[in-house]
């Protein structure tokens, strides 16, 4: 498997997922079906950062479909009791990942940088 950041274009509010890009990704890696988790928004966000959210997910979803690809809604709670994992502890999907795919360490280490200011895409 790969990862990358999600591309994007546009900074602070006027920031929105780079379709071309993420499309010519999903295209290039030609996967039979894509696991999405459902997103959910909670209230203590505020009405602009859901709405962001919002737009964000359902551009990532109309990319995969336009793409051809089948997916898969997963709920976060589903997926994580499937592999033991604990409520919201990132660290321990972290070690989980690490541990079903060794050969993916380089990789996955730089999910632990969420939250790291991205680097400028155009």
């Amino acid at each position: 498997f790969d990862a990358i950041d999600m591309p994007s274009t546009g900074t602070g509010t006027k920031a929105r997922v780079d379709v071309i890009a993420a499309a010519k990704w999903i295209a290039e890696h030609a996967p039979s079906v894509a696991y999405v988790e459902r997103s959910q928004a909670y209230l203590a966000q505020g009405t602009s950062s859901i709405f962001s959210y919002g737009r964000a997910t359902g551009a990532i979803e109309t990319v995969i479909a336009l793409c051809r690809i089948p997916f898969v809604l997963v709920e976060a709670g589903v997926w994580k009791r499937k592999l033991h994992l604990p409520g919201k502890d990132k660290e321990a999907s972290w070690q989980k990942a690490l541990q079903l795919f060794p050969a993916k360490h380089a990789l996955l280490s730089r999910m632990k940088e969420h939250g790291r200011p991205k680097p400028r895409q155009s």
